[in-house]
């Protein structure tokens, strides 16, 4: 228990160095054995060899090798049935979640709350744990085609009030209940709606750039940003910092090819709120400052492509699910995180 209590953290960053290496391994097996064709494994050779380089000189929280991590996992999948995959993925991430939750309580591992009322319930902040809820239920949508059944409606309303109440992530909450009401008109109210065909080609347009709109729009607004004591973004001051400090980033160490480096101090894994605090929350603003505008181009090519071929494939529903979480970026960091 106190070895968990003091090293918890080193031990799982232990564990993901064996992860990477495990990976890489694995992506050797998967260019031989699974990939088809030269062209096949040049592209996958060429991931490896970019996941490589990326750890080696851009991956700035080297310990948990988020990025590189994410380039392995994709390469890896190669050929594997999505379905079981994701399956994995919702399985292993509610184990984690309620693991944690339990150790928490046991106080095996730190239980961290913030100002009193917002708990962590054995995650390092509760905003980051409202995200795991969010990508979790876009996870079983899109295994079970928004097709959801009572209980899982009943699951996800009962941990919006968990975190409503306890936790307090408000965008969270809003963005969990915005997937389960954007769910139920599609399974409920669609097949018996005639909807107008233009309203669904605005809808398929909007869609398609949804990334770049509100990574456009968050850049922009930020770096415009002039913060005065009547303006509006006061009454929501968690709103209102994400602009201050993304403005103040922009204007200390400017906009690069590769990005650049800075230092952060966030408030999680503390009692008490940091007097240093200095932290960028918004992942569009994020990525373009530190992984640079090369990075940060790619990022939004990858979504925008995926949004492209929902669309073309007629899965305008799985299109919905992706735009809520560019939603989420605009206003959270988490866009570049393995989670």
């Amino acid at each position: 228990s106190e070895f968990l209590q003091k090293d918890y953290e080193q031990t799982i960053i232990t564990i993901i160095g064996y992860l990477v290496n495990v990976m890489f391994f694995y992506s050797v097996y998967t260019i031989i054995f699974v990939c088809d064709g030269i062209k096949d494994r040049i592209l996958c050779l060429g991931m490896v060899i970019f996941a490589s380089l990326f750890l080696r000189n851009r991956e700035l929280n080297a310990n948990f090798k988020t990025i590189c991590l994410t380039v392995l996992f994709v390469l890896n999948a190669r050929n594997k049935n999505p379905k079981v995959l994701l399956w994995i993925t919702y399985i292993v991430g509610w184990f984690e979640i309620l693991l944690s939750f339990i150790l928490s309580r046991l106080e095996i591992i730190p239980a961290y709350v913030y100002s009193g009322t917002r708990h962590g319930f054995g995650s390092v902040y509760p905003t980051d744990l409202a995200c795991h809820f969010l990508v979790l239920v876009i996870t079983i949508c899109i295994l079970k085609k928004g097709k959801l059944n009572v209980f899982d409606y009943g699951w996800y309303l009962l941990i919006s009030a968990v975190n409503y109440v306890y936790m307090q992530a408000k965008t969270g909450v809003l963005l969990v209940l915005l997937v389960l009401v954007g769910n139920a008109i599609y399974q409920y109210l669609i097949p018996y709606m005639k909807v107008p065909e233009k309203l669904v080609t605005v809808y398929k347009a909007a869609m398609v750039i949804i990334y770049p709109f509100f990574a456009a729009v968050t850049i922009i607004w930020t770096k415009l940003f002039v913060d005065t004591p009547d303006s509006f973004l006061h009454k929501f001051n968690s709103i209102r910092l994400r602009f201050v400090y993304g403005n103040d980033a922009m204007n200390t160490y400017g906009i690069s090819w590769w990005g650049v480096y800075f230092k952060e101090v966030g408030n999680g894994g503390v009692p008490g709120k940091r007097v240093d605090y200095y932290f960028v929350d918004i992942s569009y603003v994020r990525i373009l400052l530190q992984q640079g505008i090369i990075f940060f181009a790619l990022v939004l090519f990858i979504y925008t492509l995926t949004q492209f071929k929902f669309i073309k494939n007629g899965m305008l529903y799985f299109a919905y699910l992706f735009a809520v979480f560019a939603l989420d970026c605009a206003i959270e960091h988490h866009i570049a995180h393995i989670t």
